[in-house]
């Protein structure tokens, strides 16, 4: 999972996953049918589940090379800070996906065509962040 062919530009898929084994399966299911899915980059961190959602992770990390980060019950908002602390900063742009979201197939191709279209100046000035956790 590389680049996206539109414009040239890696994305990154951020999820935080906790107890989501009922819809987990759809919504992974969903970023594979995603226009260009071979270069999407995905990275998953599951916030101490005690369902079988660890079992569905390793699962898709192991057919299509999710990257998947096992951590304690810190609650969403440090996982999802957990998450930007360990996302691949040569991609860019990310997609942050809450655990029940089942994405359309085009959902990439309208962002990116959008996104071409917004100056490139307030794309770099966001793309600046800090995250502490």
């Amino acid at each position: 999972m590389q680049k996206c062919t539109k414009a040239g530009k890696i994305i990154q898929i951020l999820l935080s996953t906790y107890n989501g084994e009922k819809y987990l399966r759809e919504q992974l299911d969903s970023y594979i049918s995603l226009e260009n899915f071979d270069h999407i980059k995905v990275l998953i961190r599951d916030d101490g589940s005690t369902d079988n959602t660890i079992k569905i992770l390793e699962e898709y990390r192991q057919k299509y090379g999710f990257e998947v980060l096992k951590g304690k019950n810190v609650g969403v908002n440090k996982s999802v800070f957990e998450l930007f602390a360990n996302c691949d900063l040569s991609c860019d742009y990310f997609a942050l996906s809450d655990q029940d979201d089942v994405w359309l197939k085009n959902k990439f191709t309208i962002a990116l065509n959008r996104l071409s279209r917004v100056d490139n100046k307030k794309l770099k000035a966001a793309r600046k962040f800090n995250c502490s956790i």
